[in-house]
């Protein structure tokens, strides 16, 4: 039992020592970091464990870590930025496409209407006029909307007389225009379709 309680003892006062002479170490060399090399300089007291020189190599491995994680973070917020705005250009370039597909859609109707029932919604002048669909035919007025990514957009069919040749009080055809709006990541947009309709 006293022999192992010399050891212990042995081992306790060892570590007291090296702890010692480390924080002795430490203060000698900050205090005579200028002196090194001169004559009648103080020596430094050799220590067990790490020197002061490694541990500054081990904060300059610390920093080195501190700014790759830095360089790492700004790459991810690069990264995700950029795919954030990749996608939301797809988005709008769908809803793009649909609203072409809807004023396309659109034209084809009217098209298919016979001229002298789009004449009758419409005044005997240049002037613009309005018309929409109400189930399966077409009525003057305004107040179409259709939804595109899940959002409500407004839809526009105007009909207009053209008088092609010039003539006092002539109407020769029909400017016909589709105009849908669409969403966007900021705002929105509008796509024009138009066809010409003749007697």
């Amino acid at each position: 039992m006293n022999a192992q309680n010399q050891e212990f003892e042995q081992k306790v006062a060892k570590r007291a020592k090296n702890v010692f002479l480390r924080f002795a170490s430490f203060a000698c060399f900050c205090s005579n970091s200028s002196d090194i090399g001169r004559e009648g300089a103080a020596p430094l007291i050799p220590v067990e464990g790490p020197s002061p020189a490694a541990w500054s190599k081990r904060g300059g491995t610390l920093i080195e870590i501190l700014l790759a994680c830095l360089i790492l973070a700004i790459m991810a917020v690069s990264g995700a930025t950029a795919i954030y705005q990749t996608a939301s250009g797809l988005t709008d370039q769908k809803n793009r496409r649909i609203a072409l597909g809807v004023a396309n859609s659109r034209l084809e109707d009217i098209r298919a209407t016979p001229y002298t029932v789009l004449t009758a919604l419409i005044s005997q002048n240049y002037n613009t006029n309005t018309i929409k669909k109400v189930g399966n035919a077409f009525v003057a007025g305004t107040g179409e909307t259709v939804s595109i990514g899940g959002k409500t957009m407004s839809m526009t069919n105007t009909i207009q007389y053209v008088d092609a040749d010039g003539g006092t009080g002539t109407y020769d055809y029909l400017r016909v225009t589709v105009s849908v709006q669409y969403p966007l990541r900021s705002g929105s947009d509008v796509v024009r379709l138009q066809t010409a309709e003749g007697p």
